[in-house]
């Protein structure tokens, strides 16, 4: 009987996870100058691991994304950085969350990243923060694309009116330029960090 109910108990906790609405995410649009400056860091690497892990309460699924890092653009020079979203699947178990970067090993990023901990880090924007690399097939040119996500509305910081996403490649030489003139400059007032503005369920 006591193990009946602890697989009766389990399934329920299962239930819920996957009868839990999708979150569709309204982020404030933030620039490479303005994530620049509000990251702790910025790292240029390549997903080596990714891991999913279910809270110790089971209502939550953290994705742990571990990068290796060949190049530090902010922050302290680290060859390893944890960055952890929210979602994913463990096992027959799954939340999604609409805003996070889709990374798997083997990736190549740079990443704009806010410390959440001794070693964790969020992205700061959510995905707004992560751009993917891709090399030419004689790997004499790179681009940088953010990775679009058609469930996020992106507003004006100033307006709030719904902006469209940039899904446009650039050269990773050219990002990188912004980033460090981002840095150059002094300080000024910026919007907060691209945290969403707003969350609500998708039935």
């Amino acid at each position: 009987m006591g193990e009946y109910w602890g697989i009766m108990k389990t399934l329920f906790a299962g239930a819920l996870l996957l009868a839990a609405p999708a979150l569709a995410t309204t982020l404030l649009a933030l620039d490479v100058p303005a994530m620049s400056r509000s990251a702790d860091a910025i790292v240029q690497g390549t997903v080596t691991r990714v891991e999913a892990k279910l809270s110790k309460d089971k209502s939550r699924i953290s994705t742990h994304v571990f990068v290796q890092v060949s190049e530090s653009l902010k922050g302290q020079g680290t060859s390893e950085v944890e960055l952890v979203q929210p979602g994913g699947v463990v096992g027959d178990l799954g939340q999604r969350v609409s805003g996070t970067a889709h990374l798997k090993e083997g990736d190549e990023v740079v990443a704009f990243l806010e410390r959440r901990g001794p070693r964790a880090f969020m992205l700061v924007g959510m995905a707004q923060g992560c751009f993917r690399i891709e090399r030419s097939s004689d790997g004499k040119a790179a681009f940088a694309l953010q990775d679009p996500d058609g469930e996020v509305a992106v507003l004006d910081p100033v307006t709030h009116a719904v902006v469209q996403k940039n899904t446009t490649p650039q050269k990773l030489d050219e990002l990188k330029a912004q980033i460090r003139a981002a840095l150059a400059q002094p300080l000024a007032d910026e919007p907060p960090p691209g945290r969403p503005a707003v969350d609500k369920a998708v039935k």
